[in-house]
């Protein structure tokens, strides 16, 4: 069984390892967590549940961040220069070409949009 799991792990790694998407924090998360299990290790002990202050941002707020590739509570300049780097990157106009990678890059330009814009709009609000 365990030879099993073994070829089964590094199949999952060979298919994702070339192309993994850098721009998705909670896939290098969960990355990391399949790792972690194929190599027979206690997940659970190396992350404490979290527990929001009063001061937390809230968790969309946090996803958002995250979709920016950033920590929570980064600057508006911070935010800024993310948005346009990542916004250069998956531009859908940059994948013509290919009109699945195009629909892709709408998709990731779309939910980059809406975390940009919630963001400063909570960084108007909480300055």
């Amino acid at each position: 069984m365990k030879d099993i799991l073994d070829n089964l792990g590094r199949t999952i790694r060979s298919i994702f390892e070339e192309d993994r998407p850098s721009w998705d924090p909670d896939f290098k998360d969960a990355w990391q967590e399949l790792n972690s299990f194929l190599e027979g290790e206690d997940i659970s002990a190396k992350k404490p549940p979290r527990t929001p202050g009063p001061q937390s941002p809230s968790s969309t707020l946090i996803k958002d961040y995250r979709n920016l590739e950033l920590e929570a509570g980064a600057s508006l300049t911070e935010v800024k220069k993310a948005y346009k780097r990542l916004l250069s990157l998956y531009h859908p106009d940059r994948h013509a070409d290919d009109p699945e990678k195009q629909r892709l890059a709408t998709e990731i330009t779309s939910r980059l949009n809406g975390s940009y814009q919630r963001i400063v709009d909570h960084l108007a609000d909480h300055p």
